[in-house]
């Protein structure tokens, strides 16, 4: 089944020159429902029906996925499958003539690749709260991970070397995908900016408050507003609205997720804390201090 899996990802990858990005998410998801089978003890690609690909569909939900989300999953699943039907593998395709998708549907609201940038582009990161804060906004983009999620991430989920980060949905566990730009982000955050946020007997919270503690689920609600707002965003921006930006980015060979690439470089700063900065954290004011 891996060599299967293998060969649809050489002839995709020379078929469509997909981006890295994008490749590596629909590696990502597939890699994920041949895990997901081989617990169910299927053994071979002609075992899987409908209702077993229908089983994947709810243990996506399960673990947090969003509909768009899942339906990014399922229409990448439906590609393979045809491709296996191409090469003989299988007879037909479980997920024809079903109303399980064959293309991403887009269900929510989504931003721009320019308001992005303009937004991924507002803190300061020349200070600790502000590179925090560029981190945070960039893996709501790029991961699209719940408010709930974020505020429960620790530095321990963070696997900078496999661009990637663990999430939790009570048993279930799943994976977020990093860009390079993000996990540079990440990684500067970490090194440079979260040190001087921990205090006391430190807390193992990847996104700290300027007390050293877990930054809450108002504060999240509070930084998107907030830089929206400083970015001169026209419409009232939400955390939801953030995290499914990027299944809207990823159609079409990833063009939104391009274009913003392309726009952010041009508008955003040496990301790292002056030399300067204390330990401490700098005079806020009394919005932010509700962090």
């Amino acid at each position: 089944m891996d060599q299967e899996l293998r060969r649809y990802i050489e002839a995709y990858r020379a078929e469509s020159q997909p981006v890295d990005f994008a490749l590596r998410q629909v590696e990502h998801w597939l890699a994920e429902f041949t895990q997901f089978i081989e617990d169910e003890y299927i053994t071979s690609w002609d075992e899987v029906t409908t209702s077993v690909v229908k089983r994947w569909q709810s243990q996506l939900i399960r673990a947090g996925h969003d509909r768009s989300a899942v339906s990014h999953h399922l229409a990448a699943l439906y590609h393979f499958f045809e491709h296996l039907v191409r090469e003989g593998k299988l007879d037909g395709n479980p997920m024809e003539h079903t109303n399980l998708p064959s293309r991403p549907r887009l269900i929510f609201e989504s931003l721009s690749p320019e308001d992005v940038a303009r937004l991924l582009s507002a803190p300061d990161t020349t200070t600790p709260l502000g590179l925090r804060d560029r981190a945070l906004l960039e893996l709501m983009y790029c991961g699209g991970p719940r408010v709930s999620e974020v505020i429960a991430l620790n530095v321990g989920d963070v696997d900078l070397e496999n661009l990637r980060v663990a999430v939790w949905r009570q048993t279930l566990r799943r994976y977020l995908l990093l860009d390079e730009a993000t996990a540079s982000t990440l990684e500067a955050y970490l090194q440079d900016g979260r040190p001087h946020l921990v205090s006391g007997r430190g807390s193992p919270a990847l996104f700290l408050n300027y007390r050293g503690g877990r930054i809450s689920k108002i504060a999240v609600n509070q930084i998107i507003s907030r830089y929206a707002k400083e970015a001169n965003l026209t419409h009232r921006v939400t955390p939801q609205m953030l995290a499914h930006t990027i299944t809207a980015h990823l159609v079409d060979n990833a063009a939104g997720w391009r274009r913003l690439r392309e726009l952010l470089p041009s508008l955003n700063g040496r990301i790292g804390v002056n030399s300067s900065s204390s330990d401490a954290a700098p005079p806020m004011s009394e919005d932010e201090q509700s962090r």
